[in-house]
């Protein structure tokens, strides 16, 4: 994330463009339920249950699973961890929306990551 916001800070993505990326991100995702319906932890009428809560609460769905004595704290954690793994990442969605090459992104962490560039910090940010 400090790299992306280092793009923004070089001009190199807008931050509307970093907005785009990060719901494109979220947005393709597989969701929660359907994670836990493949890996049999829950049955879909479960799962529906879990979404009738969170839309009368607001609540997230591990949570609700939780409380509702579904799923266990752990089960939810791994669960994430799959959501996490077969989410496509940040800096291929940069590229898929055309901001930026695969090589101009190799280029630009390669100086992020060699300390060429001061990366950016949340102190840096509310100075400018």
């Amino acid at each position: 994330m400090l790299f992306l916001l280092h793009l923004v800070r070089l001009g190199r993505l807008s931050p509307a463009d970093l907005v785009k990326v990060l719901e494109c991100h979220y947005d393709d995702r597989p969701n929660i339920g359907q994670i836990a319906v493949r890996t049999g932890l829950l049955t879909d009428q479960e799962v529906e249950q879990v979404l009738a809560t969170q839309r009368e609460q607001g609540r997230l769905f591990g949570e609700i699973a939780v409380a509702l004595g579904l799923l266990t704290s752990r089960q939810v954690a791994e669960l994430l961890s799959i959501q996490t793994r077969a989410s496509r990442p940040l800096l291929g969605v940069v590229v898929d929306l055309g901001y930026l090459s695969r090589d101009d992104l190799r280029r630009e962490r390669a100086a992020f990551q060699a300390g060429a560039i001061e990366p950016p910090t949340l102190k840096a940010a509310a100075n400018e």
